[in-house]
């Protein structure tokens, strides 16, 4: 006797941040039905980041020095870096 075994994959998008428990439950051409052992997952709110200063479309004369403050939270964890970026370059 020959054992078919068959990959299925599916995507699951847009998925809500919260814990979750997942589990396959197969049939065959039979009817039988079998469920598989849980697996539990976690999908994490990403952290918040806003730009306090300077404002929008602000102007210095050269040469300038510049502050740059930024208020940055995670409702589901603790923030641990904060990076200031010129376009690609931090």
């Amino acid at each position: 006797m020959k054992t078919l075994l068959v990959h299925i994959s599916y995507d699951w998008t847009s998925v809500a941040a919260g814990n979750y428990v997942l589990t396959a439950k197969v049939t065959d051409n039979l009817a039988a039905t079998t469920t598989s052992s849980a697996v539990n997952i976690t999908v994490n709110q990403p952290p918040t980041v806003t730009l306090t200063s300077p404002a929008n479309n602000a102007s210095f004369t050269a040469p300038a020095s510049v502050t740059i403050n930024a208020t940055a939270a995670d409702s589901d964890g603790t923030v641990s870096k904060v990076e200031f970026f010129q376009g690609a370059v931090s």
